[in-house]
């Protein structure tokens, strides 16, 4: 399955089960995969066997408590992110929460609405991670491939000779299916079309690699060049 299209993996654990059923009914969506556990130990279990985006849990539990689950996750998982909840809540609590790690915490009671607008965030969190990643996998195959042209191939013949590189071999939106050193072709783009939104964004974070020095300013300008020819089409 392509990583954009995988669903968030989110672990709750409460020992409260009204709780937990209510949650786990406002969070539920089509792109979410809910793992429910009843206590501290159980979600531990759990993080021990198989990777997860999103830690929701409670602060007070039997033998696990929040922030030693907190702890455990983030040295199984340093991207995850981990919103600690708990009608136990302090601000020494929170502020002790955050230095571990925490992406966010919530006081105990709160309202429905509250805890969706955190876990909205934090799953745009997830899915920005995971396209950024994407994005950077296929620049460093294109890069990899420049590097490898470039030693075996002048300049001038590599752009006289309008090489395709595959930058998107999946043909999903983040990139255009090829690259070219001279003027990129009209049709970039095997699947549908990205959004306008989408391209502006990738045009910020091509920008963001030149300036890092891992993009030449030819590499720079030839990926623009795709991009501007997509957004003038739209």
């Amino acid at each position: 399955m392509h990583v954009l299209s995988e669903k968030i993996e989110i672990i709750l654990a409460d020992d409260n089960d009204i709780f937990r059923e209510l949650i786990i009914t406002a969070l539920s969506h089509e792109k979410r995969k809910i793992t429910s556990c009843q206590d501290g130990k159980e979600a531990l279990d759990w993080l021990q066997r198989r990777s997860f985006d999103l830690l929701i849990t409670d602060l007070k539990m039997p033998e696990v408590e929040g922030i030693e689950l907190l702890k455990a996750a983030k040295d199984i998982y340093p991207e995850i992110l981990v919103i600690i909840v708990t009608g136990f809540g302090s601000l020494e609590t929170a502020i002790e929460a955050i230095r571990l790690g925490a992406y966010d915490y919530l006081q105990k009671p709160f309202k429905i609405e509250e805890i969706q607008l955190v876990v909205n965030n934090a799953c745009d969190k997830i899915m920005l991670r995971r396209q950024n990643r994407l994005l950077w996998e296929r620049l460093s195959a294109a890069y990899e491939e420049l590097a490898r042209l470039k030693g075996t191939t002048s300049s001038n013949d590599v752009e006289s000779a309008n090489v395709p590189v595959d930058l998107a071999r999946s043909g999903e939106f983040i990139t255009p299916s090829t690259f070219y050193f001279g003027n990129p072709p009209l049709n970039l783009y095997e699947k549908d079309p990205p959004t306008r939104p989408q391209l502006l964004s990738q045009l910020e974070r091509i920008a963001t690699l030149k300036k890092e020095g891992l993009l030449s300013e030819k590499e720079f300008e030839t990926c623009k060049e795709s991009i501007m020819v997509l957004l003038d089409k739209l």
